[in-house]
């Protein structure tokens, strides 16, 4: 393996992007939608890269942590109220 950490971060990347961008299709409802998700996600293996221990496969790895974070991209988005502006005249 490569012995510089971002190297080897884009190499797996590369190898398993395709995973990244399954699931974020899965949960996007737009193709701009799926680029700020895989975004996020990418943000997101780069942050847990350092602590990842070779203990399953990477690909496992980098299901679980898009997974992860693409549920809390989705429990986010539900807590988010729609509000309507408020207006002195009642109907």
């Amino acid at each position: 393996m490569e012995s510089d950490p971002k190297l080897l971060f884009f190499a797996l990347i590369r190898q398993n992007l395709g995973i990244v961008n399954s699931l974020c299709r899965l949960y996007a409802t737009s193709n701009e939608e799926m680029k700020d998700f895989r975004q996020d996600v990418l943000l997101s293996l780069w942050k847990g890269f350092p602590q990842y221990k070779e203990e399953s496969k990477v690909s496992t790895w980098m299901y679980r942590v898009t997974l992860n974070t693409l549920i809390s991209i989705y429990r986010k988005k539900k807590r988010v109220l729609l509000t309507e502006p408020f207006s002195e005249s009642v109907e």
